[in-house]
């Protein structure tokens, strides 16, 4: 009986922790997601800038 409860607790361990980098992850894919969406329009607008610049559309 002993050796059945640690074994269930070891699982019971062992998917909490998978959860945990599960729920990490996801965080972190919802980061990078948010600041690649931020970060579009700037960039958008600074390679037309440059494309302006160098067809001379600039001036």
């Amino acid at each position: 009986m002993k050796h059945y409860l640690k074994a269930v607790s070891r699982a019971k361990q062992e998917g909490a922790t998978a959860i945990e980098y599960a729920l990490i992850a996801g965080i972190v894919v919802l980061v990078i997601a948010v600041a690649l969406s931020l970060l579009a329009t700037d960039l958008s607008s600074v390679f037309n800038n440059v494309g302006d610049t160098v067809t001379g559309g600039g001036n």
